[in-house]
């Protein structure tokens, strides 16, 4: 595949370079939900690794976003129909619909099981509490306050601390059912990466953010 996809899509998801997850063979769970075991690698984050996930073969690859120097560039809510407080109840068509209404700077993407994770890119390393702390507000005027987020951790207890990973869209992304959309539109790899760029927020915007 050409490189300027592989760079692209590695600058959105710039994360933990010194390690990252696998996701194991999916398997289809009492609920219907398709789960697959989750492992750690401590090895370094390679160009392969993401042109492995987006050709589609071997394992799915899951980042690390909380970084080295233990600043984000990126976020993600889980919206997953499992989750016992609030369980994802809405389609992809409409978070986005409370996404425009509310004017959140987040990108809506299909997950590996069709539940939702919604993404927040950032122009800048910003704090992981400035960020959190404004996922966890969105999460809550979207209806879904109990939803998991991603980092789980605002820093590292350790060096051997890896911090939670998350699965990346787009795999296989020719066949992809892992895609972001955009005016209800399903967007292509070239498409999302555009539309990273478009949607970054800096750190002043998080800051100073307000409902209008």
């Amino acid at each position: 595949m050409k490189k300027e996809l592989i760079d692209g899509f590695r600058r959105c998801f710039e994360g933990y370079t010194r390690a990252y997850g696998i996701l194991g063979e999916l398997e289809e769970d009492d609920s219907g939900k398709m789960q697959g075991r989750n492992t750690v690698v401590k090895n370094a984050v390679t160009d392969e690794l993401f042109e492995r996930h987006l050709d589609g073969t071997g394992n799915g690859l899951r980042l690390i976003p909380l970084k080295d120097n233990n600043k984000l560039r990126y976020a993600a809510i889980d919206l997953d129909k499992k989750q016992k407080t609030t369980p994802l109840k809405d389609t992809i068509e409409q978070i986005e619909d409370k996404i425009d209404k509310l004017k959140l700077p987040l990108i809506p993407c299909q997950s590996k099981s069709g539940d939702i994770h919604l993404y927040c890119f950032t122009k800048e390393d910003v704090e992981p509490k400035l960020l959190m702390a404004r996922m966890n507000e969105w999460a809550s005027l979207l209806g879904y306050g109990s939803a998991e987020k991603f980092p789980k951790q605002t820093s590292r207890l350790s060096e051997e601390d890896t911090g939670s990973a998350l699965n990346l869209p787009y795999f296989d992304y020719k066949n992809t059912t892992r895609f972001a959309i955009n005016k209800k539109k399903r967007l292509s790899l070239a498409e999302f990466i555009e539309f990273v760029d478009v949607m970054r927020v800096s750190k002043e915007e998080l800051k100073s953010f307000k409902l209008e």
